[in-house]
């Protein structure tokens, strides 16, 4: 048999197998990602208030042994945990001790302690003491994906 009259199909033969194999090495990594799954995780996002004023603190959820801290709350309160696991989570509101005001001239016996310029009473106030305990009643079922869950905090 002569090969010559087989060559023009040799390149085509090439390109199909190295089509084939990166079609195999790319479904390899697309199976090993999860195809964008969350794993069994949540995203969870919302804004913690006092009274309606933003909370600054740490905002943590607790599901089973695994806790997730969502990091410091910004002075407006708004906050975003990355995966939680799924579950009914208990939440903690734990101050944050770096956010406390601290030095400057004490308030006068029930007065209140002059404002700095610059800074706002909505941006430092703090969770209550009673709201650090995994007690508090504070709690969401995580479902996996994208919540919003907005934390609504009393004296």
């Amino acid at each position: 048999m002569d090969r010559s009259a087989l060559s023009p199909c040799v390149p085509l033969v090439r390109w199909v197998r190295l089509f084939l194999c990166l079609v195999l090495v790319g479904s390899c990594f697309v199976g090993a990602s999860g195809c964008g799954g969350s794993g069994g995780k949540g995203e969870i996002k919302g804004k913690v208030t006092l009274d309606g004023q933003p909370v600054r603190g740490i905002v943590v959820f607790v599901v089973g042994d695994k806790e997730v801290s969502a990091g410091t709350l910004p002075p407006d309160g708004v906050y975003a945990a990355f995966n939680v696991p799924k579950g009914a989570a208990k939440i903690k509101v734990l101050k944050d001790p770096a956010a406390m005001p601290m030095g400057g001239p004490a308030p006068p016996p029930g007065g209140k302690a002059p404002e700095t310029a610059g800074s706002t009473s909505a941006a430092m106030v703090p969770p209550p003491d009673k709201y650090t305990s995994l007690d508090n009643g504070l709690t969401l079922n995580v479902t996996g994906g994208r919540q919003t869950h907005d934390i609504a905090l009393t004296k």
